[in-house]
């Protein structure tokens, strides 16, 4: 963990293969980061895409796929 400024924190600049799992209160894989791979799952700690969430998603805002 390095911190560059005082509002940058950097994890895993070595490249490293460093996974992070974050816990809730009733899931176990609220948050994973898998290094070896390069994607993130939200409710799963197996993501298949680059990010992959298990559930429902909710947006305040556009949502935009592809190039649009």
């Amino acid at each position: 963990i390095t911190q560059d400024t005082v509002s940058d924190i950097t994890f895993n600049e070595g490249s490293a293969d460093f996974d992070i799992r974050v816990e809730g209160n009733g899931d176990a894989n609220l948050l994973v980061r898998n290094a070896g791979t390069d994607k993130v799952g939200i409710g799963t700690n197996s993501p298949s895409k680059k990010l992959h969430v298990v559930g429902a998603i909710r947006a305040s805002q556009n949502i935009f796929i592809g190039n649009g």
